[in-house]
């Protein structure tokens, strides 16, 4: 009777964890995954060791949109998602090392499927760690929703909430925060991401729409008070305010006049090589985005009579967007609506926005992964001397580039357009130019001479 007990209970237990379900003998495990009942997500944990990698298989349907985001105190740890039929050795649908149309960021997936079946996400160590023999744990975080994925409903009030970005209340009200505490709004939907304003109990939020990750529901939202500020917060903490402000799809705005066409060009090379936000309506702020959409994220937003860099631009459904850079730290790159934007001169011997020619054919260095390997000055706390680098190019001056930094650590700086964005540190990026390069730091402790060549070529 102990022994049907014990099997009894190892079942149950199966059910509601992945299940190994092969070993291979270079090492690559693969384990099932199964949502518990109900849920459109789950957490996974694991570890990996040297050469060490698992490959997590997961049904899907096409249309469906998968999230997956990787944690772990390991920077060389990341993981590649397979369409059905494919796997480790074959090409990548996303690769969680770089950023892409289905990679915002990196470790983090966001996607539609393009294929109903079988999908592979394979968790491993990037090549330096394995071949010294790193350990790492991590925790996978993957939710699936729409097209009939197993979605949970709200679990109360179910006409206050909306699972998509259209429907619900306009307005949230921000409610059951305990003692002086504050709701955090983020970057993302994802505990994780970056803080970037908080809100107390009573205060208002405009409604952007809802959605379930990982089994937890978030809220995009718009602060309606003082200096706007867009982002997500946890869902538990808001409810319906009658609120009567304006109603969350906004009208144009009336009376502002666009840019004179003379002053714009419809790709990445010509016009002003400077911008002045201009025609925003009182006290408003110009949102600046990951890419040219209203739909992509807003990352940093700009006021009434800021100079930004003009990067190039370009008309998308027809509407005409501009890719742009702050030239106050932090120098965010991003896309803006052109119609906010006039033309202007340099705030004060910026550089002018020339790129240099970009090489038609640009081959792997032999027996690497890398484009260009060499060495480049650089300051790690509070040590100078130089690197060793391997870059990564992708064309046009977006490119990875991965240096060396002493006892076995590498930092990964990201650059689109010949400029330096984002990095694996937790510290923020930012990059000042001189002669035919840019001197990139991230925070206070790092500093890297990063030339145009090796981002650009040639």
């Amino acid at each position: 009777m102990k022994r049907f007990i014990v099997a009894l209970l190892l079942v149950v237990m199966a059910g509601f964890s992945p299940q190994p379900i092969a070993h291979a003998q270079d090492g690559v495990r693969t384990e099932r995954v199964r949502f518990p009942a109900g849920a459109s997500g789950t957490t996974l944990r694991g570890r990996i060791t040297g050469y060490e990698s698992v490959s997590y298989l997961i049904d899907a349907r096409a249309g469906q949109r998968m999230t997956v985001s990787l944690n772990s105190a390991n920077n060389a740890v990341y993981f590649n998602v397979y369409e059905p039929g494919r796997g480790p050795g074959d090409q990548a649908l996303a690769t969680g090392d770089t950023t892409g149309p289905m990679m915002p960021d990196i470790n983090s997936f966001d996607g539609r499927l393009p294929r109903s079946g079988v999908y592979t996400i394979s968790v491993y160590l990037y090549r330096n760690a394995a071949r010294r023999g790193e350990r790492a744990n991590f925790s996978l975080d993957i939710g699936i929703r729409g097209g009939g994925a197993a979605a949970r409903p709200p679990s109360s009030g179910g006409g206050d909430f909306a699972d998509g970005n259209a429907g619900g209340p306009d307005f949230w009200q921000v409610t059951g925060i305990g003692g002086n505490d504050r709701l955090n709004i983020r970057t993302r939907p994802i505990t994780r991401a970056e803080i970037v304003e908080r809100a107390a109990n009573g205060d208002v939020l405009r409604n952007l729409g809802c959605q379930t990750v990982s089994g937890m529901r978030w809220c995009e939202v718009e602060t309606v008070s003082g200096r706007r500020v867009r982002g997500w917060a946890a869902g538990r903490y808001l409810r319906e305010s009658n609120y009567s402000g304006d109603a969350t799809q906004l009208p144009e705005r009336p009376g502002v006049r666009p840019p004179q066409a003379s002053d714009f060009e419809n790709n990445l090379e010509q016009g002003p090589d400077f911008w002045q936000i201009s025609g925003l309506r009182g006290g408003d702020l110009l949102n600046i985005r990951t890419g040219p959409s209203t739909a992509d994220e807003v990352i940093r937003r700009l006021p009434e009579g800021s100079v930004v860099r003009n990067l190039g631009c370009r008309n998308v459904s027809g509407q005409r967007w501009c890719k742009v850079e702050a030239t106050v730290r932090p120098r965010t790159v991003g896309w803006a609506s052109a119609r906010f934007l006039r033309e202007t001169g340099s705030p004060g011997g910026g550089r002018p926005a020339q790129l240099p020619d970009y090489p038609s054919v640009d081959a792997l260095v032999p027996g690497t992964n890398y484009n260009a390997t060499g060495t480049l000055p650089c300051s790690v706390e509070g040590r100078a001397r130089d690197c060793a680098f391997g870059v990564i190019r992708r064309g046009r001056g977006d490119a990875t580039v991965v240096v060396a930094i002493g006892r076995g650590r590498e930092r990964r700086i990201e650059f689109l357009s010949g400029r330096p964005v984002s990095s694996d540190s937790p510290a923020g990026v930012y990059g000042e130019w001189s002669g035919d390069g840019v001197d990139v730091f991230i925070g206070t402790r790092e500093q890297y001479r990063v030339e145009n060549a090796v981002v650009f070529g040639g």
